[in-house]
């Protein structure tokens, strides 16, 4: 499990944006293109990007594409006040385990988005999210609330 430091202070909804990547680092840099070009500011977020090793027995190419992934990656910024943090992970445990293991919620208002490196975002997605999450958070059925909400998807 994959935790964040979060900024003293840091309340309402914490948004972890975990970006899953091994080898593909022209897909990687449009997502990070289009995460970068987002309006974050106001809210507590996290990006992780999670590079999952090819593993030993890869050829020398797809170990020069996860260099060049990995390179992408430590370099990333989103902007101020953006928490960052990339994680090397192993290979073993598949697709499942790169989705799910790396997280457990570290306070009732953490929200995950995970979003793999052939996504990419259009500018306003955050607002969206941001906005859907916190009515479903507040939990007033009066207002639209409905704390039930355990997920959506993001696919057009």
């Amino acid at each position: 499990q994959v935790r964040v430091a979060w900024p003293a202070g840091s309340v309402g909804p914490r948004f972890r944006i975990h970006v899953v990547t091994m080898s593909r680092p022209q897909a990687l840099r449009r997502l990070l293109d289009s995460l970068r070009a987002g309006s974050y500011e106001g809210f507590s977020v996290a990006v992780v990007l999670l590079v999952v090793h090819p593993g030993e027995a890869a050829d020398e190419q797809r170990q020069a594409r996860w260099a060049e992934t990995y390179g992408l990656c430590a370099g990333f910024r989103m902007g101020p006040g953006v928490v960052h943090k990339v994680v090397n992970r192993s290979l073993s445990g598949g697709l499942l385990s790169q989705w799910i293991d790396p997280w457990a919620a570290q306070d009732p208002n953490e929200v995950l988005i995970t979003l793999e490196d052939t996504a990419e975002v259009l500018p306003g997605w955050f607002g969206f999210v941001a906005r859907l999450t916190q009515r479903y958070l507040d939990g007033d059925p009066a207002a639209g609330g409905d704390v039930s909400l355990a997920g959506f998807g993001l696919q057009r």
